[in-house]
């Protein structure tokens, strides 16, 4: 779930919070907004930016155009990931912010989930074993050839 958690301007100190089941959150003063901003504030564009979730399950930021965004007091730029406790300007360096909380579980660096990872091995025996089997198949597909030093088919370890 994300929590908008706004730190100045007509909305401070309120708090939205956003269903998990959203993948896009778009932000500025349109009534179509997910995140509305009043009409008066005119430092934001009608639709200024979105936020989206990637298959990771992390968010990154969708830039709209010149509209200006800042994370944590920097220029964003298109598909940067925003992490838990980013402060996001709009505008200009000072104009109306908001924290973004992010309470669901999502990966940092923006990768795919894999079904295999559940099934990873979790100890260094189990780890090798696994590792030198990847080496028996390209064997058998290779057809042989040099060692490891521990055994007798290739090891691209």
């Amino acid at each position: 779930m994300l929590t908008i958690r706004h730190l100045n301007g007509a909305q401070a100190g309120t708090e939205a919070k956003i269903d998990q089941a959203k993948e896009r959150v778009v932000v500025g003063r349109q009534l179509d907004c997910d995140v509305q901003y009043p009409p008066e504030e005119t430092a934001v564009a009608r639709h200024h930016f979105a936020l989206v979730r990637k298959p990771s399950g992390s968010w990154t930021v969708e830039l709209f155009g010149t509209p200006f965004v800042a994370i944590d007091g920097q220029p964003a730029d298109n598909g940067q990931v925003v992490r838990d406790g980013a402060k996001i300007e709009l505008g200009k360096i000072g104009g109306p912010a908001f924290n973004l909380g992010i309470t669901e579980d999502a990966r940092g660096d923006n990768y795919l989930r894999t079904a295999g990872q559940a099934d990873a091995p979790s100890t260094a025996r189990d780890r090798d074993a696994s590792e030198h089997d990847g080496a028996r198949r390209t064997r058998d597909r290779r057809g042989g050839g040099g060692a490891c030093g521990r055994h007798r088919w290739i090891c691209l370890l």
